[in-house]
């Protein structure tokens, strides 16, 4: 199956699903570790579009939750679990690139505070979340 080059993260999403978190793949999201926080980049691809023409605020959402989760696993070294979610879309994304950063806010139980937020290539802040999270002891 050929696949146009602007959505060959789509091919390997599809191909690599048993090696790899298929939405990571899906979204082609660039996960790094930095000392304090998660970050992942990812395109703006019209392929995540709704019907405004911007890219999907539910996507962003989870592209904020995957982030998060990421951070957890990292830092604990545990699974964990979202037990509430509230998001703040501030911008629409249209083009070129953005960025994810998620961490922690506070306390060291099983529960946990964290916040994301995404930003666009030009260092906007386009839209922001905060969560407590469950972690597995």
């Amino acid at each position: 199956m050929k696949m146009p080059e602007k959505n060959n993260h789509l091919y390997n999403a599809l191909t690599n699903h048993q090696k790899s978190f298929f939405l990571v793949e899906f979204l082609a999201l660039e996960i790094s570790y930095e000392q304090s926080f998660c970050a992942a980049v990812f395109p703006i691809n019209d392929l995540y579009f709704g019907p405004d023409g911007t890219f999907s605020t539910g996507l962003l959402s989870t592209i904020m939750d995957i982030t998060m989760a990421h951070w957890a696993k990292n830092k604990t070294g545990s699974a964990g679990v979202t037990i509430e979610l509230t998001t703040k879309y501030l911008a629409p994304l249209v083009k070129g690139t953005a960025r994810c950063e998620a961490r922690f806010l506070g306390s060291e139980t099983c529960n946990r505070f964290m916040e994301a937020q995404i930003w666009n290539e030009y260092n906007c802040l386009m839209a922001c979340a905060t969560a407590t999270w469950s972690v597995a002891n």
